[in-house]
């Protein structure tokens, strides 16, 4: 356990989010003043009009998510920061994607029955952001011990609720990025993931992501040690669901036909005969050079590898297992394992996550799998 990044706090909702803080009070200040340079220098933008803005979110967010809401005004309390700077920092993933500043990236599986070598489950996911964006020697581990509820352990960023995460009650989230350009006013994508671990079973967290309105499209890998896996695609239009008791992956390329209209991303491995990453990557580079945006098919690309590992492990996979699929650079720089390239220069694995469900723990390297070493969190007993 790396002590440095757990922080464990007690109590009801708004009570632990006090704790937090309290604890993360600089943290939280250094990642909220990071938002307000990175969107100066990246696009000439205030985020302080964001701080605005995003107070729109706060009807949705009582109704929908109240645990999570509660969390965040005691987190503001503890900092001593405004409430709506804690917001701005929660959704400032809806303004990345409403600024189209989001890229390819985070690769997600899940694992049971007759692809684990205990039959048990595990799931688990890389984490691949702008290093420039977030800062993520800050990353921590929230041990919330809940006195009302699910207790949780949750990855994230200081000053968000929640980025991925399990609960006490055999339940996880894992979350990729998707999109097909639809937008409504619904809830933050951080406040969804956050209220889902306050639910109990697969069931009833479907439910949830049926019930609730969604502003952006995203993918949620949903995991039970004892009910197999839901894979959710939820968009402000619908929300799909596939389910599996085995095994399921996901990287970022929208898996739902009746969504994929309209989306420029084509896949690789059915459209290039034959498939070759060094054309890609040719092809890539040169539409950087020339200005535009590059070719993007990367997503494709660590789907097959990742469904490719799964089957290549079948009935071997545990935890360790699982911790290599996380580090995997096959068709670099497409790999699962993500590091700066020609294309992306600032994009990197921020975190690589594996979630023991059966033992609930969480295996967690701050950084790309291949570089860093895996340290183990858990519920106190």
């Amino acid at each position: 356990m790396d002590g440095k990044r757990l922080v464990t706090i007690k109590g009801n909702d708004y009570k632990r989010g006090c704790q937090i803080g309290e604890k993360l009070g600089y943290s939280i200040k250094v990642n909220f003043m990071n938002q307000v340079r990175h969107y100066k220098e990246s696009g000439n933008y205030d985020f302080y009009e964001w701080v605005e803005k995003c107070k729109n979110y706060i009807p949705l967010i009582q109704e929908y998510t109240p645990h999570t809401y509660e969390e965040m005004r005691g987190m503001a309390d503890g900092a001593g920061m405004p409430f709506e700077y804690i917001l701005a920092l929660t959704t400032a993933y809806e303004l990345a994607v409403a600024g189209g500043n989001v890229a390819d990236k985070c690769t997600g599986f899940f694992a049971a029955g007759e692809y684990t070598a205990d039959g048990k489950a595990f799931c688990g996911q890389t984490n691949d952001e702008d290093f420039s964006e977030w800062i993520p020697y800050l990353d921590v581990v929230l041990r919330h011990e809940n006195q009302d509820g699910p207790s949780a352990l949750i990855y994230t960023h200081p000053g968000i609720a929640a980025y991925m995460g399990m609960n006490n009650k055999g339940v996880s989230i894992l979350w990729q990025y998707i999109d097909n350009g639809e937008r409504k006013m619904g809830v933050p994508t951080n406040c969804i993931i956050r209220e889902v671990l306050f639910y109990e079973n697969l069931n009833a967290v479907v439910d949830f992501l049926k019930k609730v309105p969604h502003t952006i499209p995203n993918h949620y890998l949903i995991s039970s040690k004892d009910e197999g896996v839901a894979s959710v695609e939820c968009y402000p239009e619908g929300v799909y669901v596939r389910l599996s008791e085995t095994n399921i992956c996901h990287a970022n390329n929208i898996l739902t036909p009746e969504k994929m209209d309209g989306c420029d991303k084509k896949n690789p491995i059915n459209y290039r005969k034959p498939f070759s990453t060094e054309v890609m990557a040719e092809e890539a580079y040169k539409g950087e050079l020339a200005g535009t945006e590059g070719i993007l098919e990367w997503s494709y690309v660590r789907y097959h590898r990742i469904c490719e590992l799964l089957e290549e492990n079948k009935g071997k996979i545990d935890a360790e297992v699982a911790k290599g699929f996380l580090a995997d650079h096959k068709n670099e720089p497409f790999s699962i394992c993500s590091h700066p390239n020609f294309v992306n220069t600032r994009w990197k694995t921020l975190a690589s996550i594996v979630f023991d469900m059966e033992n609930a723990k969480m295996h967690i390297a701050f950084g790309s799998a291949c570089e860093e070493p895996f340290y183990e969190f858990g519920f106190e007993k």
